[in-house]
């Protein structure tokens, strides 16, 4: 639970990422939806956050609005990996 991450693991936040990119690749895309969306909370200057946006922008296809909001967010970030999904 990324709620006990609060109190100080960045190991744990990391471990968040990683659940909701495994749920992406397992298609559980309404889980990942939400675990993107607890990890950015969580985590919003986690150098992976520019990633988790630019994942999450895909998983938005019944929100366009909210995801060009995630993927401005991708394209602001100094996140090498977020640079990457973003030129594609």
């Amino acid at each position: 639970e990324i709620s006990a991450c609060l109190v100080g693991s960045e190991m744990c936040i990391r471990d968040s990422f990683w659940q909701a990119v495994a749920l992406t690749r397992a298609e559980n895309l309404a889980q990942a939806r939400e675990a993107f969306e607890r990890f950015l909370s969580a985590a919003p200057n986690s150098p992976r956050s520019g990633a988790a946006h630019c994942m999450l922008s895909g998983l938005l296809t019944e929100d366009p609005d909210a995801a060009d909001h995630h993927l401005q967010a991708a394209r602001k970030s100094k996140d090498p990996s977020a640079a990457r999904c973003v030129a594609h």
